[in-house]
């Protein structure tokens, strides 16, 4: 499930006890960050810390929820991607696409 917090104006969406953004997490997960990002000018870090491993259904949640911030002028980054996750996100070309940051502090500085 996901943890919504909240840090310098930021919304960070984080997961709790899983380590995988599999079909399961999926729809939960797609209409919370779906009604968050909907908001014009929504800042939104999706921290994924201890996930290591998305299927393609996490997969498509994220592109998701980067076409709602695009259309509704918010804004949606990524952190704290794993080795085996980010090799996926380039064999995809996902990379030029989603907006990566190293770690949180870092995804809320370029805020």
């Amino acid at each position: 499930m996901l943890n919504i917090d909240k840090q310098n104006g930021v919304v960070v969406a984080s997961f709790a006890n899983t380590d995988r953004f599999d079909i399961r997490l999926a729809p939960s997960v797609k209409e919370t960050l779906s009604q968050i990002i909907s908001e014009p000018d929504t800042r939104l870090v999706l921290d994924l810390k201890d996930i290591q491993f998305v299927d393609s259904t996490g997969f498509g949640v994220l592109l998701t929820v980067l076409r709602l911030s695009l259309e509704k002028n918010s804004f949606f980054k990524i952190c704290n991607v794993s080795s085996d996750v980010m090799e996926l996100v380039n064999l995809m070309k996902l990379d030029e696409k989603l907006n990566i940051c190293l770690d949180l502090d870092d995804a809320i500085k370029q805020f």
